[in-house]
C-alpha cells in the first residue's frame, strides 16, 4: 500500500512541476512592430499574446512554432455579433533588410484577409 501512495505521490508532484515559460527563439520578435501596411497597427508580441495599438486590442493565443525566423500564432477571436468563439492563424516572418542603408528589419504578417508589412527599427550601421 505505501509503495502505490508513494507512486502516486511522486505522479503528482512530477505533473505539478512548473514549466519554464516559452521564449521566442529569436529576440528580435520582442520589439515593437511598426506599421507599414495601412490595414495594421502597432503591434507587440509574447509567447502567449498578441498586443495591438498598445491596449485597443489583446489576443490570448498558443504559440504553434517557433523559430529564428517564423512565429506562428493561434488566437482566440471572440465573434462580436454571434458570441461564438474561433481560433485565428497568424503568421509572422521576418523577410530581411529593405536595404543595407536603412535601419528597417521587415517582417510580413500572414493573417485571414490578407498580408500586412511591419518594420522593426534597428540602428543603422556606422559607415
Amino acid at each position: 500500500m505505501k509503495y502505490v501512495f508513494g507512486i502516486i505521490l511522486g505522479l503528482f508532484l512530477v505533473s505539478c512541476q512548473t514549466q519554464e515559460p516559452v521564449q521566442f527563439k529569436n529576440p528580435i520578435f520582442y520589439e515593437t512592430l511598426y506599421p507599414i501596411s495601412k490595414t495594421v497597427r502597432e503591434t507587440r508580441l509574447t509567447p502567449t499574446k498578441i498586443y495591438v495599438n498598445a491596449f485597443i486590442s489583446e489576443k490570448e493565443c498558443r504559440l504553434l512554432k517557433n523559430t529564428e525566423t517564423v512565429l506562428e500564432f493561434s488566437c482566440e477571436y471572440d465573434h462580436p455579433f454571434s458570441g461564438h468563439f474561433s481560433d485565428v492563424f497568424y503568421r509572422y516572418v521576418i523577410e530581411g533588410e529593405e536595404s543595407k542603408y536603412t535601419n528597417c528589419l521587415i517582417v510580413r504578417l500572414e493573417m485571414p484577409g490578407g498580408t500586412a508589412w511591419f518594420c522593426i527599427h534597428r540602428e543603422k550601421p556606422q559607415d
